[in-house]
Order: C-alpha cells, then structure tokens, then sequence
C-alpha cells in the first residue's frame, strides 16, 4: 500500500504497523475513538497540559472520515484512528503538552491523501 507522503517521517513505522492490521468495523472503531476520548478527558482533570480539544476535533475528524470512507481507502482511515487511539506513538498522549501534535499530523496527512483537505485540522 502507498503511504500520504504527507506522514512525518517519525510516524511512518506506526502508521505502517495499522495500516496492515485487521479491519476494524466501523461501529467498533467509532466506539474505540469515543472510549479513547472519554480517557483522555479524564486523564486532562488531573494533568492539564493534555490538549483536549485538538483530540476531540482530530476524534471528530476520523468519525467523519470513517462515515465517508469508500472500501480501498478504508485501511488509511482506520490507521488514523488507531493512530490517535493508541497513546505510545511519536509523542505520548497522554505524558505531553504536545501529545496530539503527531496525531494531528497523521490525520491531516490522511485527509490530504484520501482528498479530503476540508476535515483537516490545526494546531
């Protein structure tokens, strides 16, 4: 499969590992982002450097990617979910001030990759 050539270079060995996994169902998936979400508001009460609101848009954002997604760009989207889901990427989530900064990276270059620059978010 081809990568956006938009993805960090520091974010390619992630993105490749979801890219390659297993088809999520897209209910299963939207469930994960939401639980993943409610996580990280509850993480934010007690440290609040963790950037909530560019998770919830990036959140957001995958939602309607995945209620767009045509079958062959499937695989990307829910590599940018699973991207955002998993806390120990580039940058710790959940550990930094700038822990969404890759996620939003990832996301925007899968936007641009799959010519939907409109859900593209900024940070």
């Amino acid at each position: 499969m081809r990568l956006p050539k938009a993805l960090p270079p520091e974010t390619v060995p992630f993105f490749t590992t979801y890219l390659e996994m297993a088809r999520i169902e897209p209910d299963q998936l939207v469930a994960q982002v939401r639980a993943y979400l409610d996580t990280v508001r509850a993480a934010a009460k007690t440290s609040p450097t963790i950037d909530v609101d560019l998770a919830e848009r990036i959140g957001h954002g995958v939602e309607q990617l995945l209620a767009q997604a045509k079958s062959p760009d499937y695989p990307y989207v829910q590599a940018a979910a699973i991207y955002l889901i998993e806390d120990e990427d580039d940058q710790g989530d959940l550990t930094s001030c700038i822990g969404f900064d890759d996620d939003a990276e990832v996301f925007n270059a899968v936007c641009k990759f799959l010519d939907h620059p409109e859900l593209a978010v900024d940070f």
